[in-house]
């Protein structure tokens, strides 16, 4: 697999791209960093299995970091929930 330098769409302005997920409500903030920690640790597992022990060991932080993320946006989302209305 190749990692890109940009997402399509977006034409390399990244802040465009993080105030776009920033902006998702809680839930579906919280949903995007738990697939993104999945797939740092998926990154992370086929490191390790080619031998790439730092990498995956970064990688693998990197997932537990990005969870550890969801978690507490997860507990942001219940605060804010009641006082959302149903669009």
């Amino acid at each position: 697999m190749e990692h890109k330098k940009e997402i399509k769409g977006y034409g390399g302005r990244l802040n465009i791209l993080a105030n776009d997920i920033g902006d998702l409500q809680y839930d579906s903030l919280a949903l995007f960093l738990q697939a993104l920690a999945l797939k740092l640790q998926l990154d992370s597992t086929k490191d390790r299995l080619r031998g790439r022990k730092k990498l995956a060991l970064f990688t693998h932080v990197a997932s537990d970091k990005v969870g550890g993320s969801a978690d507490l946006i997860m507990k942001a989302w219940k605060i804010c929930e009641p006082h959302m209305k149903e669009k």
